[in-house]
């Protein structure tokens, strides 16, 4: 996209983005959020606290059964 054009599609979604959040949110929510706005606050929360998982889905990925079919060899250890 030619440099000169770029500038009003930026502008343009600025306005969609302040527009979405200054929209009034359902009865349920304290606020509208557009498609991916909590994405990065997510991403840092589970870098803090980690990424819950079910013992069973833990206990399969540092077991041996994972790691000898990862690699391709049923003797591997």
């Amino acid at each position: 996209m030619p440099e000169n054009t770029a500038m009003p599609h930026r502008q343009n979604i600025s306005t969609v983005i302040k527009d979405v959040s200054q929209s009034k949110p359902a009865p349920v929510t304290d606020r509208v959020l557009y498609p991916g706005e909590d994405r990065k606050r997510i991403h840092e929360e589970y870098l803090r606290e980690g990424i819950d998982l079910a013992d069973e889905v833990y206990s399969y990925l540092i077991s041996d059964e994972i790691h000898r079919y990862h690699y391709g060899r049923a003797d591997y250890r």
